[in-house]
């Protein structure tokens, strides 16, 4: 019992099963790159700004850009349109919106949890729909997944 509580005061555990050491306290997003031209013009301010918000609102972590404790880069490799679920005459009924990124994580204060991971998502939409109507839609959507997923592996042990 006295082992359980000593090891819980050595790190952070949040409601939604986080765990960050206790000291590491500051974090920062750089912005993200867009490597391929035809990327959405904003897509790398948009996710780098989910990643903020996500460790804003759900971690103690305080944003600096002097000597952070953790660190995340990266850029969007790649999105792209694609059509699926072929139907009678070749057409296809649904087209798939797909997001590539690769996220470098840096901890300053725990070298060997410093990762490099590549990361995608999709959502699926009906080919009648307009694509300019749904795209920040969709586009959200999938930072969100992605978002999601970088924040857990950042902070999850599990």
């Amino acid at each position: 019992m006295i082992c359980a509580v000593l090891s819980l005061t050595s790190c952070y555990i949040g409601f939604k099963g986080i765990s960050i050491q206790a000291d590491v306290n500051t974090f920062l997003v750089e912005d993200f790159i867009s490597t391929n031209p035809r990327n959405a013009q904003d897509i790398q301010t948009l996710f780098a700004e989910s990643i903020r918000e996500k460790i804003r609102n759900e971690s103690k972590l305080v944003k600096t850009d002097d000597e952070p404790d953790v660190i995340f880069r990266g850029n969007i490799t790649d999105t792209k349109t694609s059509s699926l679920a072929p139907e009678d005459g070749n057409t296809a009924s649904l087209n798939r919106l797909e997001i590539f990124v690769k996220v470098e994580y840096t901890n300053n204060k725990y070298e060997d949890d410093s990762w490099s991971k590549n990361y995608s998502a999709f959502r699926d939409f009906d080919r009648n729909q307009d694509f300019t109507a749904i795209q920040s839609d969709l586009t959200e959507a999938i930072i969100n997944e992605i978002t999601e997923r970088v924040f857990n592996d950042a902070f999850t042990t599990w």
